[in-house]
Parts: C-alpha cells; sequence; structure tokens
C-alpha cells in the first residue's frame, strides 16, 4: 500500500452507492478527515497486514487484517464496484 493509494481508497468509500451497500460502511462516508484518521490508526499498527488489491492496472481496492496471537482474526476489504461488476 502506498500513500498515493488513499484518496482512491476514499473515493470509492465515498461514492454514496458503494456506501449504501457496504455491509460495514463508515458512519459517514464522505467525511475525509475521519477517513484519514482511521487510515493513519491501521497504517500504524504494526498487527496489521495491510495491501492494495490491483485490477487492469489500476487500484480496485484494499484488505486489511488485523493479527492477534500470529493469527488473523478478520479481513476487512473493500473493492470498487466497478471492478466488482465487470468481472
Amino acid at each position: 500500500m502506498q500513500d498515493t493509494d488513499l484518496p482512491i481508497f476514499f473515493a470509492q468509500q465515498a461514492d454514496p452507492i458503494a456506501a449504501d451497500q457496504a455491509v460495514f460502511g463508515a458512519a459517514q462516508p464522505d467525511d475525509e478527515g475521519a477517513f484519514l484518521v482511521k487510515w493513519a490508526r491501521i497504517r500504524a499498527n504494526p498487527d496489521t497486514l495491510t495491501r492494495t488489491i490491483e485490477a487492469d492496472g489500476g487500484v480496485a481496492g484494499y484488505a486489511h487484517a488485523p493479527r492477534l496471537d500470529r493469527l488473523v482474526d478478520e479481513l476487512i476489504f473493500r473493492l470498487d464496484a466497478d471492478v466488482v461488476h465487470n468481472q
């Protein structure tokens, strides 16, 4: 994951259709400040594995997995709606 991925992740989160379809979405998906705080916390945690998902040469979304006791307890991901619907 790179810093340049964050604006793409935010645009994906802020998309009204994607936000409406998210099972566990952000309370305010268009709040960029809250988004940046959340991602600073995720990226600062050395026990969280974070990856950018790429498709067709571009950023398609992300996956991150908090690890506790060397095990992955959950997998959190977001995929761009265009990628999901075009596969």
